[in-house]
């Protein structure tokens, strides 16, 4: 069950991705999610939620596949 809680965990605004600075330090796959999901707002310029940030990410999940 996933809890739905708002956290910040990180962000980009005007070109930057910020990090909370307890997910910044190390590889931890917590960091990587954050970055990957800063990155789609990056390219789509689309919010949280959108059906536009959706699309992106099931679109690149689809394709994907076809490196398995």
């Amino acid at each position: 069950i996933m809890n739905a809680e708002c956290a910040l965990m990180g962000y980009y605004k005007d070109g930057q991705i910020f990090i909370h600075e307890d997910y910044s330090i190390g590889q931890s796959p917590a960091l990587w999610k954050i970055v990957m999901e800063e990155c789609t707002h990056f390219i789509t310029e689309a919010k949280d939620c959108s059906r536009d940030f959706q699309n992106y990410l099931f679109d690149l999940i689809y394709e994907s596949r076809k490196l398995i």
